[in-house]
C-alpha cells in the first residue's frame, strides 16, 4: 500500500483591523420633512496582500427612509363654515391633506415614505505581520458609528432636499496559509 501525505491543513497567519471615516453628501427628491430610519451595510470585496500589509476595498450601502410632506395649505384653505369647535390636531392634521389626479383624497396626514439609497466604495490598509501575497485574506466590514444628519441644501420652501453624513466603518481582516 501506498503512503499518502495528507494536504496541509490552513493555519492562521494573523489578523489586523482598522478604522476608516467616511462622510457623504447626498440630495433627496423630493424634499425630507423627517427622517423615519437609517440603514448601513458595509462588505469587504478585494484583498490585495504585499509582504506584512494587506489593501482592501469595499462596498457600503447607505438608505434613509424619510418622509416627505405632500400639499400643504394655508390656515385660510383649513377654515370651513361651522369648523370653529375643531381641535388643534384635527388643524394640523389637515395641512398635510392632498388630492390625487382624480379628486379623491389621499390619507397622508403624516407624509409620504420615501427612501434614498446610495451605494460607494471605500479603500484602506492595513498590517498584518507576516502575511505574505500568496496568503488568503477575507474580512468583514461594519458600520459602527455614525453623526446625526446634517443638512446642506433646501428647496425653494425651505424644505430640506439635501444632506451630509459622517459615519465610520470598522474592519477585520484575517490571513491564512495552507
Amino acid at each position: 500500500m501506498e503512503a499518502t501525505n495528507p494536504s496541509p491543513q490552513p493555519f492562521e497567519v494573523g489578523v489586523g483591523s482598522t478604522q476608516l471615516i467616511c462622510e457623504t453628501s447626498f440630495q433627496v427628491k423630493p424634499p425630507l420633512s423627517k427622517i423615519i430610519r437609517e440603514e448601513y451595510t458595509a462588505e469587504i470585496t478585494d484583498a490585495t496582500v504585499f509582504n506584512d500589509k494587506v489593501l482592501f476595498t469595499g462596498k457600503a450601502e447607505h438608505m434613509i427612509y424619510y418622509l416627505h410632506a405632500h400639499g400643504k395649505k394655508s390656515n385660510n384653505d383649513n377654515k370651513q363654515e361651522g369648523d370653529s369647535n375643531r381641535s388643534s390636531d384635527e388643524e394640523a392634521a389637515d395641512e398635510f391633506k392632498v388630492f390625487d389626479g382624480s379628486g379623491a383624497l389621499v390619507d397622508s396626514s403624516r407624509g409620504i415614505v420615501h427612501f434614498h439609497q446610495q451605494v460607494f466604495e471605500f479603500t484602506g490598509t492595513t498590517e498584518i505581520k507576516g502575511v505574505v501575497p500568496t496568503d488568503v485574506v477575507v474580512g468583514t466590514a461594519k458600520v459602527s458609528e455614525y453623526d446625526n444628519f446634517t443638512a446642506i441644501a433646501a428647496d425653494e420652501s425651505g424644505v430640506v432636499s439635501g444632506g451630509k453624513k459622517i459615519f465610520k466603518i470598522n474592519v477585520d481582516l484575517s490571513a491564512t496559509r495552507n
